[in-house]
């Protein structure tokens, strides 16, 4: 099923299927680049609260941040929707499953 998607004015169409309930685009589609997301965000998309966020990252359950200034920090997207997608068997990637 396609959807049209605005970007800079302009309109282009993502091809999404239907798999076991959740839509997944197909393999023609680009890949956005990775964002970093800030706390709030991740509190949004995971439904835990921060000082749980950071107990599951002291035990290595959770994506770890990254730093993005001297005093600020976010995760990349693609770890949190990983997570999210599988709660009980995520573990960090290894530097041989990087893409």
């Amino acid at each position: 099923m396609p959807i049209p998607e605005r970007s800079a004015g302009r309109e282009k169409t993502l091809n999404v299927t239907q798999v076991g309930g959740s839509e997944v685009l197909d393999r023609n589609t680009p890949i956005r680049e990775d964002r970093i997301i800030r706390l709030k965000t991740v509190l949004a998309r995971t439904g835990l609260s921060r000082s749980t966020i950071y107990r599951k990252i002291a035990e290595g359950t959770f994506p770890p941040q990254i730093r993005i200034s001297v005093n600020g920090a976010g995760w990349k997207e693609s770890d949190i929707n990983r997570w999210v997608a599988d709660l009980v068997g995520w573990s960090p990637r290894r530097e041989s499953d990087a893409e």
